[in-house]
């Protein structure tokens, strides 16, 4: 009997059998016995395995073959009074070999077999039971791999907890604003050193802060809330908003904020790119100044051209040639105004077009619509390209019967590489979420691993102690009272022992369900509804699955985990008698369909970024770059629909 194995793991260990059979295993065999050697390889050749056994009888053989063979594993006689397996258990655990062992002898008492057990020995097989060798090898081998891999999933844990610490570092010198802020108390989580320098307060100063809405101006922080809200109530989306802050100084500023909200292990926050845009030209001005007397518009309008410094502002005449140049344009493309003067406006344009817009073909569209708004790459005196934003705008002089055309140029670079630093934290959130649920369903797994391969087994050992005990009692205490007393408190032992056992198997099976592991997700669904229907009462149908649905093993965990969020909503919020799944392919997506007939959810609470429940599917849909959907009225009940991208896995 392999004492390793549950009722719950059986069809575990004998699909692995069915599959390890393939792999070559070298076996080191301690038998002094060669006919029971001889039959020992009968068995394992009459199952199909691929082996190579080597043979020893004394401790210096068996010491060379470990260094030299090379095995997968040892199978040791009990009997052998030279050298036994007992005593190769203490050499290989003194000299930390991790290489499975499995007493295989004779028929001895049962305290011979937990003695083996508790040595270290994989298992305890007698001659009269090796038919259930070839799979307590298999079996044994799989458990002394995973316990290997524990021990390099506990260091990828390890990275995995510092890549958040390590993206906010990424950030703390960049030249844009920008801070991170908890969604529901608007509390500061993160700020870096521009962001100080934009609003003259010390890093800690901020952080004391109870809200980062007190840096806001009074009479722009109701505009500011609502503005905040609408990023919240956006999956996925970037929000672009202006305000006026409050500066340490006392001084109001006029600011950008790109926003855009995501979810850190399971807490949702707002990130917030910040912009000083007081250079922004105000409109409303030059339009004032356009309303009073020609002579003193065209004063105070000149002067406020030739002094703006962060536009370039100048006119073309009908040759294209540059006729005024402002201080902005100067310090934007590089030139002074006497070596630009006459100049092509072409100067600024690429040699190669390709690479840019054809300036021939803007500016006979200006001439043709009078006004043209467009971005593109500009080249500057030093040669170095950057965005600009480009208006040109046709202009009739009445006098001269002539027109010109004005060009108002602002610089976008720093836009653009805002944009890029933003798409490129937007990939690392998603790549950060992704990491985290890859984490956590690790972390389960080996501590349901750990479960069944450490504390099953001690349970097991204990089990058969009490059986011993039991044993020992009947045999040696005559007085009969007092015998069936202790007899007594070992059976009530032993039953909280079972009651031990059955807890721990429905932990693990919480924890990573094997079932999915070992026949994939359309049974997992399958045994998941059936659980839930028996454990809640409420029917569970499954209208649609498709069983030939090939995915990953993270991508089969993050479905089967939201299926399971969905159940539980459904059992606390929704008062439903029926719940139906629906699983299936449709284009490049899968569908996950989860319908009930309940109370329904009231719209309002559905938009709530924080409803019960809907975080985790959330974090987990936007891991997978999917979406969801939730359809819901009073009295209507509920329909949940989850997509993500769907590429067939290519089978080997």
């Amino acid at each position: 009997m392999n004492i390793l194995l549950g009722k719950d793991s059986i069809t575990h260990h004998r699909k692995k059998s069915a599959k390890s059979t393939h792999r070559q295993i070298n076996i080191l065999l301690l038998e002094h016995n060669a006919d029971e050697a001889a039959l020992i390889k009968s068995f394992l050749n009459n199952k199909g395995l691929k082996f190579s056994l080597k043979l020893v009888e004394s401790f210096k053989d068996f010491v060379l073959a470990l260094h030299q063979f090379n095995p997968s594993i040892i199978i040791a006689d009990y009997a052998n009074a030279k050298f036994n397996g007992l005593k190769a258990l203490a050499y290989i655990k003194k000299h930390d070999i991790k290489i499975p062992l499995i007493i295989v002898t004779k028929p001895q008492s049962e305290e011979v077999a937990v003695r083996c057990m508790k040595e270290g020995a994989a298992d305890y097989i007698t001659n009269s039971n090796l038919s259930s060798l070839p799979n307590s090898i298999l079996n044994s081998i799989n458990a002394a791999e995973r316990k290997i891999q524990t021990i390099l999933t506990e260091t990828q844990l390890l990275t995995n907890n510092k890549f958040y610490e390590n993206f906010l570092k990424i950030f703390e010198d960049v030249y844009i604003g920008l801070l991170i802020i908890d969604a529901d108390s608007k509390k500061i989580i993160f700020v870096n050193k521009t962001f100080c320098k934009i609003c003259r307060y010390t890093t800690t100063a901020l952080f004391n802060l109870s809200s980062f809405t007190n840096l806001i101006a009074d009479k722009n922080k109701e505009d500011f809330e609502t503005e905040l809200s609408k990023v919240q109530s956006h999956n996925n989306s970037i929000h672009i908003f202006n305000a006026v802050i409050s500066r340490k100084d006392n001084k109001k500023i006029n600011v950008e904020f790109t926003a855009r909200r995501f979810i850190v292990n399971s807490s949702e926050q707002i990130i917030l790119i910040v912009k000083d845009i007081t250079e922004v030209l105000n409109k409303n001005l030059i339009k004032k100044l356009r309303k009073e007397t020609p002579h003193e518009n065209e004063r105070r309008y000149r002067s406020l051209i030739e002094n703006v410094k962060d536009y370039a502002i100048f006119m073309l005449d009908l040759d294209w040639r540059i006729i005024s140049w402002n201080a902005g344009a100067q310090r934007i493309a590089g030139y002074e105004e006497k070596e630009i003067i006459l100049k092509s406006f072409f100067i600024f344009f690429p040699k190669n077009f390709e690479s840019s817009t054809d300036p021939t073909d803007l500016l006979e569209k200006a001439k043709k619509n009078k006004h043209v708004e467009t971005e593109l790459q500009l080249v500057k005196k030093d040669g170095n390209k950057f965005w600009a934003s480009v208006t040109i705008t046709e202009l009739n002089d009445n006098v001269l019967k002539t027109s010109t055309f004005s060009i108002i140029i602002r610089d976008l670079t720093k836009n653009k590489i805002s944009e890029d630093l933003l798409h490129e934290q937007e990939i690392q959130l998603r790549s950060l979420a992704k990491h985290l649920q890859e984490a956590r369903e690790e972390e389960k797994l080996r501590i349901a691993r750990e479960l069944h391969d450490e504390f099953s087994q001690m349970l097991t050992v204990l089990r058969m102690d009490l059986t011993v005990l039991s044993r020992t009692i009947s045999k040696t205490i005559s007085e009969p009272i007092q015998r069936n007393s202790l007899l007594e408190k070992i059976s009530s032992v032993a039953e909280l022992l079972e009651s031990t056992i059955r807890s721990s198997r429905r932990i693990i099976t919480e924890l990573r369900p094997a079932v999915l592991d070992e026949l994939g997700l359309y049974t997992a669904i399958q045994w998941q509804a059936q659980e839930f229907e028996t454990r809640t009462g409420i029917r569970c149908k499954i209208v649609k699955l498709q069983h030939d649905i090939n995915l990953d093993k993270h991508t089969s965990t993050a479905i089967f985990r939201i299926l399971q969020e969905g159940l539980t909503n459904v059992v606390k919020h929704s008062a439903a008698t029926n719940v139906v799944i629906n699983l299936k392919i449709i284009d490049d997506k899968l569908l996950l369909e989860l319908k009930d007939n309940g109370r329904g959810i009231d719209k309002n609470k559905l938009r709530a970024p924080t409803s019960t429940g809907l975080l985790g599917i959330r974090e987990r849909v936007m891991a997978l770059n999917g979406s969801f959907e939730i359809h819901s009225d009073i009295g209507d009940g509920t329909r949940l629909l989850v997509y993500v991208p769907y590429k067939r896995e290519e089978k080997i």
